[in-house]
């Protein structure tokens, strides 16, 4: 299985996702690297959904998404608008995570709207933290 976020359907002017991880300890070892994969099908021209983000503040309850500080991520990706770029997997490449310290979250957020044409679906899977 994997995480699909969608806004289609939904005729909503604003739909905001969260896939939040569970808590990672960054101090138990030196050199962690995030990877995943996402596939796309659908996309929007202009419509980039999906930030990933990382907070060492949250407190892993509904309420703390808002007061949390989050941190981007950044990750290669591309919505090519061609259908024969669909549903095929492509991978983030390695996230460096060495800089961070503590209990960290790793959030997957997806923003989209049914109303404005923003509603590609979007699949993350294959959720990894080595450590280099």
């Amino acid at each position: 299985g994997y995480a699909r976020f969608s806004a289609f359907g939904t005729g909503e002017s604003l739909n905001i996702g969260w896939l939040i991880s569970p808590a990672i300890d960054l101090d138990a070892q030196d050199g962690e690297i995030l990877t995943f994969q996402t596939e796309h099908s659908y996309p929007d021209p202009g419509h980039d959904p999906l930030e990933v983000l990382i907070s060492t503040d949250f407190d892993g309850t509904e309420a703390g998404i808002a007061t949390a500080t989050w941190q981007s991520l950044t990750f290669d990706v591309s919505y090519i608008v061609d259908y024969n770029t669909w549903f095929n997997f492509t991978s983030s490449g390695p996230i460096d995570l060495s800089g961070y310290s503590g209990t960290a979250y790793i959030a997957f957020k997806y923003t989209g709207s049914d109303t404005a044409n923003q509603n590609m679906n979007l699949d993350v899977d294959n959720i990894q933290i080595s450590v280099e």
